[in-house]
């Protein structure tokens, strides 16, 4: 499915921009495909649907780590003063029928447990093995997490993930969606296929990474101080980096159609690379 998206993209923006050699990215052109594709993904020609809701209550304690694996639907996850973890789950199930809409919903099982010091959850099949992939099913995920949670791990497929309050190592990996991140403070490893990533208000640390191959990258950082390399990457969209100006930083920037170049701020203690191959760049 990667390849037949990124086929699409480019094969568009080829038709649409002319083969010139002064292109530009036309970011309503790379919104509008990536909206398109995701709808095409997720909205299917059945137009049956049923929906649930359910609340998980974990006992989080001892967590650590928070695991989300998911098909599709979006995940909203926020860091509180707790020492439990609640998950609300809306499932929505689609199909040409009514009856088969439920009979989908009710076949339909996930993982939410903890252990191991773990908070797991799996939405992508059912817990008896029966193989029921989530094609006519839909999951969205609001969780809230102890603030004592260092690590937290995301893989998915068609999700929009929204994130604040974290104070840990934070993983996240989607073929597509935007991933948007506000009042964390992280090592952050994010990679998006097709979708924007945005920071606000964060603190970025340690080794930090940042990429999407169709989509827009803005960073808003507090502080950066403990940072030792950020890595900012769009194939075929823009990148923009906002950091105070006391920071200290050398960064390596690579802009489509210009000169590489260099800019350094205070020591240049953090190593900086930006590279958008279609697209600008701004540091500032």
């Amino acid at each position: 499915m990667k390849k037949i998206i990124c086929i699409v993209i480019a094969f568009i923006l080829v038709i649409l921009t002319g083969c010139t050699s002064d292109l530009k990215v036309n970011e309503d052109v790379v919104k509008d495909i990536s909206d398109k594709i995701t709808e095409t993904i997720i909205e299917k020609v059945d137009n049956e649907r049923v929906e649930k809701k359910e609340t998980h209550t974990l006992d989080a304690a001892n967590s650590i780590e928070l695991i989300v694996n998911g098909q599709v639907g979006d995940i909203n996850i926020i860091a509180v003063e707790t020492q439990e973890a609640i998950i609300d789950a809306t499932i929505i199930a689609t199909s040409n029928t009514k009856s088969g809409a439920k009979k989908l919903l009710e076949d339909f099982t996930y993982i939410v447990e903890e252990k191991w010091n773990a908070i797991k959850i799996n939405t992508t099949q059912s817990n008896d093995k029966s193989n029921i992939i989530s094609d006519g099913i839909k999951v969205d995920l609001n969780i809230k997490i102890p603030k004592t949670i260092k690590n937290i791990t995301i893989t998915t497929n068609v999700s929009n993930l929204t994130i604040e309050n974290i104070n840990c190592d934070f993983d996240a990996a989607v073929n597509v969606g935007d991933i948007n991140i506000r009042n964390s403070n992280s090592l952050y490893n994010v990679k998006t296929d097709v979708g924007d990533i945005k920071l606000v208000n964060c603190i970025i640390s340690g080794n930090s990474n940042f990429n999407t191959s169709t989509g827009n990258v803005d960073i808003l950082a507090d502080d950066i101080s403990d940072a030792k390399n950020i890595n900012v990457e769009t194939h075929v969209g823009n990148i923009s980096m906002s950091l105070p100006e006391s920071s200290s930083y050398k960064a390596n920037i690579i802009e489509f159609m210009k000169e590489q170049r260099t800019e350094i701020n205070g020591d240049g203690k953090a190593d900086i690379k930006l590279i958008a191959h279609v697209g600008d760049i701004n540091l500032e």
